[in-house]
């Protein structure tokens, strides 16, 4: 989870260690690679009437900035992590109880955590941009495999329909 005060700490440190922009690149990079940050960046782009903002929303809904994770750095974490090694113990070990492992994959896919909740989120954010080519992305997005997403899509443009 993203928090400001740590950002600004680590910022400060960066330059201290190192007075060129690239020393605090790398701390921006970390912070973005967060989607919750993504988001509230462009949010605030908008709040500030900045169509960059849209872009931002544009990439997240197009797939052309990814709205989790990736999947190497997610793995990795794995390691890291106890709670999720035990579960992945879990998963193996559930593999030797008869029929235990198709219920326990049933668990899974149910409460599975994706970025279609982020993608429908932009897609809602996409109504109001003007450029043309935000209404070739949300039609396309109306055929995404999630629901949620698709609604979201429809809605942006059922809006962007009553605004002309």
């Amino acid at each position: 989870m993203f928090e400001i005060e740590q950002f600004v700490v680590d910022c400060r440190a960066a330059y201290a260690a190192d007075a060129t922009h690239m020393a605090i690149h790398e701390v921006v990079a970390r912070a973005v690679s967060e989607p919750a940050v993504v988001l509230a960046a462009a949010n605030s782009l908008l709040l500030l009437h900045d169509s960059v903002g849209y872009d931002i929303y544009y990439d997240v809904l197009t797939g052309e900035r990814r709205a989790s994770k990736g999947l190497i750095k997610e793995e990795l974490s794995t390691f890291k992590d106890k709670k999720k090694l035990a579960e992945l113990g879990l998963e193996e070990g559930i593999g030797f109880i008869p029929f235990a492992g198709m219920g326990y994959e049933a668990f899974k896919t149910v409460t599975k955590d994706d970025s279609s909740p982020v993608r429908a989120g932009a897609a809602k954010q996409l109504a109001h941009d003007p450029n043309p080519g935000t209404a070739k992305a949300l039609e396309k997005a109306t055929t995404d495999k999630n629901w949620a997403v698709r609604a979201a899509a429809l809605e942006a443009i059922s809006l962007r329909e009553i605004a002309r």
